[in-house]
């Protein structure tokens, strides 16, 4: 190392000792949140007590959405990674949990099962969802693609994908970092009611004490 770059060495220690002591930006926390159902649309009433219950199961995210911080497109090959924005819990766990809210609030009472129940005897339709792509702008737009399967307990099987973009001007505030959650569970809320109108569309079939296998 030449005199020079000797000389210049305490210059450039304290340099980045006054980086490592500055204050960091704080981290926000944000959670995906169920949204009221949309105009028009009314949850039919109770179901009968024989039809089969509705249980969502573990979502499946991929890679680049797997992570604490906050993801949005930033182009046709980009994505954007808030450092101070963060999930205050896992993203699947929160699309589950907001999924089933919203199909709770958009089925007949009951229909929807605890994701969270324990071992039970009573016969349930598992539905899959697989998320293929799930973002959204500081704009209140937002883009969901996915991929879901509705299995019976007699192991009959309903598949299907979903493909839309929304854009939540109503609930929404543009330019702020709740923008993207906010857009986010509203597109979770159309989402919803399509897979609501699929399973309505399609009723199981009554359960009888001599078919109702354990699951």
């Amino acid at each position: 190392m030449s005199r020079s770059n000797y000389s210049a060495l305490p210059y450039l220690l304290g340099c980045s000792l006054m980086v490592g002591c500055g204050s960091s930006p704080p981290q926000r926390y944000y959670t995906l949140q169920p949204v009221a159902v949309s105009a028009g649309i009314t949850a039919p009433g109770i179901v009968p007590a024989n039809q089969i219950a509705v249980r969502v199961q573990p979502v499946v995210i991929p890679p680049e959405l797997d992570r604490v911080e906050l993801v949005s497109r930033g182009g046709p090959y980009r994505v954007h990674i808030a450092d101070s924005d963060r999930w205050a819990a896992p993203l699947d766990d929160q699309i589950r949990r907001t999924l089933n809210d919203d199909l709770a609030a958009r089925l007949p009472a009951h229909l929807v099962a605890d994701p969270n129940e324990p071992a039970t005897q009573e016969p349930r339709r598992l539905l899959s969802v697989a998320i293929v792509e799930f973002y959204a702008d500081d704009e209140c737009g937002a883009t969901l693609r996915a991929d879901w399967s509705l299995r019976g307990p007699m192991a009959a099987s309903e598949h299907g994908s979903e493909q839309f973009k929304t854009h939540d001007a109503a609930s929404c505030v543009a330019g702020t970092p709740a923008a993207l959650p906010a857009a986010m569970s509203a597109a979770l809320g159309t989402f919803s009611e399509r897979l609501a109108a699929v399973i309505l569309a399609q009723p199981s079939p009554p359960i009888t004490p001599d078919r109702a296998p354990p699951h």
